[in-house]
């Protein structure tokens, strides 16, 4: 995760359910987490990261409406 720009977890092993909001923003370049087994409170890790979680066959029309507080940075690797 050191440095990736997008996090996706597809795994419920113990040692990524202890991650906190603050590994991803220390360790990452861009600080984007799909969550895919919604191990982590959307509400909590929206305020800090952008965040996306998501549930086979579960709809939760509260998640779709959570708005990320952080500004993505500009592409550091183009010449514009």
């Amino acid at each position: 995760m050191k440095n990736a720009d997008c996090c996706i977890l597809v795994t419920e092993w113990e040692e990524f359910k202890k991650l906190k909001s603050e590994d991803f923003l220390q360790n990452m370049h861009t600080p984007i987490l799909l969550d895919g087994r919604r191990l982590f409170d959307p509400e909590a890790f929206s305020r800090k990261t952008m965040f996306m979680t998501i549930g086979l066959g579960i709809e939760d029309p509260k998640l779709s409406k959570l708005e990320p507080n952080i500004k993505i940075p500009n592409d550091k690797t183009t010449n514009s």
